[in-house]
């Protein structure tokens, strides 16, 4: 594989930090700080201060894993264990290795209508529904108050991923108190570039709080990772810049796409820091962008591409023509030759 891929396949941050927040962590001995034979503070107490103060979600309602990855299986582990979860088709596929971990039946609902996850949960009496919002990997947002009505009207655990929520500002964050159902993650991987050291956090009330507890490894989060985090977290305005300009490079591509493909395949619009579209060519999509030097996400009936910098639109987009070209060119050659 070249040195140079353009890589768009794991909703990456698309760009590296500003040299600012980077003195910032070397002047601040940052390093230096972590003492390699201790371990790491196992309440991460000044990283969890630091989330509270950027989310507004209260300290003592979160918890710091080593990815909201963790928190999810956390969560499973508590609430889902050999029960009944719903949730949509698709959506993030580590939902189907929990309930497979924990026993659990899972029940996949393709409508994206959250009223139709009540509905399947009626039916097969689940105890727990988990979506993701932004939805991964079609990029839909759901509203707050419509998810508040889901929350509202299930009786059981609700878990909200909401890991693309710094694209889309529909947070449910500021509910956990009110609801004793609702249990929330977030990670740091996304809008705040930090998927390489690994951190996220689950939010909900208290009892909840208590009860994941009581399973989680105390040292989950390493001293490097709290600290790097903790000093990422105290540039909000640096943080809220960068995803202004995700937005805005994520809508110029929307359209650029629309203008150009819109015959050719389906392209979803989105709340996240990706587009998703629809394709009988994913396959082929895939192995010609792999070959000029650009890495995407491929499924069977699609593909989804992280946003990048607003300059390789272009060329992306170029690139996306050219293999959807090909591809339809390929299939029409095969059906000729067994046609005759």
């Amino acid at each position: 594989m070249m040195s140079n891929i353009l890589k768009l396949d794991a909703n990456e941050r698309a760009k590296g930090y500003e040299a600012e927040i980077i003195a910032s962590i070397i002047q601040k001995s940052v390093f230096s700080k972590v003492s390699i034979n201790r371990y790491p503070d196992a309440k991460a107490i000044k990283l969890r201060k630091a989330y509270s103060k950027y989310s507004k979600i209260p300290y003592e309602n979160l918890i710091a894993g080593n990815g909201s990855d963790e928190l999810i299986d956390l969560a499973f582990s508590v609430f889902a264990q050999s029960k009944t979860v719903v949730c949509f088709d698709p959506d993030f596929s580590m939902y189907e290795v929990y309930s497979k971990k924990y026993n659990a039946s899972l029940i996949k609902v393709k409508t994206m209508k959250l009223e139709d996850l009540i509905n399947a949960a009626r039916i097969n009496m689940a105890s727990v529904i988990v979506f993701s919002n932004p939805n991964n990997p079609t990029g839909k947002g759901f509203l707050k108050s419509d998810v508040e009505q889901l929350i509202k009207t299930f009786w059981g655990t609700v878990i909200v991923d909401e890991a693309y929520m710094d694209f889309y500002n529909q947070s449910v964050s500021d509910l956990i108190s009110k609801y004793d159902n609702l249990v929330i993650t977030k990670t740091c991987s996304k809008a705040l570039g930090l998927a390489g050291i690994r951190v996220g956090f689950l939010g909900s009330e208290s009892n909840n709080i208590d009860k994941i507890e009581q399973v989680r490894s105390p040292y989950n989060v390493n001293s490097l990772t709290q600290n790097i985090a903790t000093e990422i977290l105290s540039y909000p305005k640096l943080i809220a810049k960068y995803i202004k300009e995700v937005k805005c490079s994520r809508d110029d591509l929307y359209y650029k796409l629309i203008a150009e493909l819109n015959d050719e395949i389906q392209i979803y619009e989105s709340s996240a820091n990706f587009i998703y579209m629809k394709t009988k060519y994913s396959a082929d999509i895939y192995e010609y962008l792999l070959e000029k030097g650009i890495l995407i996400r491929s499924f069977e009936d699609g593909i989804r591409i992280t946003v990048g910098n607003i300059e390789d639109n272009v060329k992306l987009v170029s690139e996306l023509k050219r293999a959807i070209s090909l591809a339809k060119e390929e299939r029409r050659g095969y059906q000729n030759e067994r046609a005759v």
